[in-house]
């Protein structure tokens, strides 16, 4: 029976040992990652610090060279009209609801009702 015993003492010692292994390995691992982050971390600032800088440096010698300050433009245009003709650039001839609402006149409710029949 002692032999049963200081056999599983053993494996117990085994295990925690095992176990002391695994959390100072893990320790160790989990500083090494923190060391990497950080150094990435401190790379990924000095690349946008850099970054920063040189869009300064654009905008500054595109305000120097027409002599107005530097004005962002949007490039997208989702405004009305939509369509516009390739040689003129206008878009379609207002409708009549649409020159009736830029004269800003009202029609009664009575006339908006259309019936099916």
């Amino acid at each position: 029976m002692e032999e049963d015993s200081d056999s599983s003492n053993q494996g117990s010692d085994d295990a925690e040992l095992d176990l002391h292994k695994n959390v100072e390995t893990c320790l160790h691992m989990n500083l090494k990652y923190q060391e990497v982050l950080k150094e990435k971390l401190d790379k990924l600032e000095k690349l946008l610090s850099e970054n920063r800088q040189e869009q300064k440096e654009i905008e500054a010698s595109c305000s120097s060279s027409s002599g107005l300050p530097f004005e962002k433009l949007f490039l997208g245009h989702f405004m009305k009209p939509y369509f516009k003709d390739k040689l003129t650039g206008l878009g379609p001839p207002a409708n009549e609801e649409t020159k009736e609402r830029m004269s800003h006149s009202t029609r009664s409710i009575d006339k908006l009702k259309i019936r099916w029949e």
